[in-house]
């Protein structure tokens, strides 16, 4: 016996120097990969959730299928102003500066023994936004998506269902 398998369309572009895969349509869902890796990172993620949001995958420059001009500088204050444009470009709200204006729920989500984007960190990230939920995965680091996929879906997965329909 064979399981059909339903594949959601997914559409590529270029934001500056970024290139962003986009699956699914609906509410955002926005995965950023860590430094030295791709977006494909977030391909289980994006398996799932496509099905009922619109997951959006972005390669930060000089990172998979993202180029790699020599003409530009490659640290973290760049690579934020990279995401900030691709949420400018595909018209979704979220820069630091502006936690405090997000007024929609935001899950916050990573692994507690996370070196590269310690807990503390997020912890200051999550209250900045009001109405923000942070959820650390017990024994993954910073690739938590990977290390444990179950139960990074399973939190997300609660998070999304949690949230009234029509929530954007």
């Amino acid at each position: 016996m064979t399981t059909a398998t339903t594949v959601m369309p997914t559409r590529d572009v270029t934001v500056g120097d970024a290139f962003v895969r986009i699956s699914g349509q609906g509410f955002p869902l926005v995965f950023v990969h860590g430094f030295t890796t791709t977006s494909e990172f977030w391909r289980g993620q994006a398996e799932e959730f496509s099905k009922a949001y619109r997951v959006i995958r972005i390669n930060l420059p000089g990172h998979g299928a993202s180029p790699a001009p020599t003409s530009r500088s490659y640290c973290l204050e760049d690579f934020v102003e990279d995401v900030a444009r691709v949420f400018r470009e595909l018209s979704i709200a979220d820069t630091r500066g502006s936690l405090s204006q997000i007024k929609v729920p935001t899950l916050v989500i990573a692994g507690e023994e996370d070196l590269v984007t310690p807990p503390q960190e997020l912890e200051i990230l999550a209250k900045g936004i009001s109405d923000s939920t942070l959820s650390l995965i017990p024994g993954a680091g910073h690739f938590s998506m990977l290390e444990n996929p179950v139960a990074f879906n399973r939190i997300l997965r609660g998070f999304l269902d949690g949230l009234p329909r029509g929530a954007s």
